[in-house]
């Protein structure tokens, strides 16, 4: 089974969902899942899932591994809490441990939104003060109750969520005060 159809398998055993990919350069980028089912993100033992993929960084030196495969990086999910993914250059998600950050900040009280943003947030000011530029990283995230969130220090994020009745793309950017918000038919079409 590929990648690609174990997502697909996954989200039509668990309806709700929350993903996110992109496309650069005729190559897709890494595409981050956390899976959940009848309306709440637990299904009915309890259990809440979060994968992730990548085709790599184009180009990558032979040997590199990227954040994909390391839990606490690329992904992580503790049912008690929640999931999140990241997507982005690898190297500085590792430095981060950002989706594990994102999901330790839902354990002490965070909405997946505040999650995402402060756990972004945070590993941005470290670089800045390394004289590092923020990169391009996104993060999503989900709560066992279903609850979504989103953050990223791209100009605009796009990334999908639904339920049992049907999934939308939203959208997240980076500014003082974040917005998440579902696209317009124009953002969708691709017009301005």
């Amino acid at each position: 089974m590929t990648g690609y159809e174990f997502f697909d398998y996954l989200i039509e055993i668990h309806p709700l969902c929350v993903t996110e990919s992109k496309t650069a350069d005729d190559y897709f980028d890494m595409v981050g899942l956390n899976v959940a089912k009848r309306n709440k993100a637990l299904d009915e033992r309890g259990r809440m899932v979060a994968a992730t993929s990548t085709s790599g960084l184009f180009m990558k030196a032979p040997g590199r591994v990227g954040d994909s495969p390391i839990i606490g990086s690329g992904f992580y999910c503790d049912a008690r809490f929640g999931a999140a993914a990241a997507t982005g250059l690898g190297e500085d998600i590792m430095r981060g441990c950002l989706s594990y950050e994102t999901v330790s900040l839902m354990k002490r009280g965070r909405t997946p939104k505040e999650a995402c943003e402060e756990a972004l947030r945070g590993l941005s000011r470290r670089k800045l003060e390394l004289g590092e530029d923020e990169g391009s990283i996104s993060l999503i995230a989900l709560s066992p109750e279903g609850a979504f969130g989103a953050a990223t220090t791209l100009p605009v994020f796009p990334f999908a969520a639904g339920d049992a009745s049907g999934a939308a793309l939203y959208l997240t950017d980076h500014s003082e005060s974040p917005t998440l918000r579902l696209a317009t038919e124009e953002e969708l079409e691709g017009e301005p």
